[in-house]
């Protein structure tokens, strides 16, 4: 008798919001929310999160001497994978 176990692996790759889109029962153990629910809160809180930190200002809140874009690029480069993040973090 051979069984397949699906395990989330936090250490080895980072979660992505990719990763767990096609894997509805993970993605419910991983945030509590169904996709229809973290597709219902995903505008509100892309909204939130840019009134917060605005592109053309700093973390400290001064206006930007460059052009927003230059330099690394994020951990979380996709707004659904900071969401993402964020529901795990306070789910663990």
């Amino acid at each position: 008798m051979i069984v397949a176990i699906t395990i989330i692996v936090y250490n080895y790759r980072m979660l992505t919001y990719t990763t767990l889109q096609d894997r509805p029962r993970e993605f419910l153990a991983a945030t509590g929310l169904t996709h229809a629910e973290f597709a219902r809160l995903l505008p509100a809180f892309a909204t939130a999160y840019v009134a917060l930190y605005p592109p053309d200002k700093t973390l400290e809140g001064q206006l930007r001497q460059r052009r927003v874009g230059g330099g690394a690029t994020g951990t979380f480069p996709q707004m659904e994978d900071k969401l993402l993040f964020i529901l795990v973090f306070q789910r663990v």
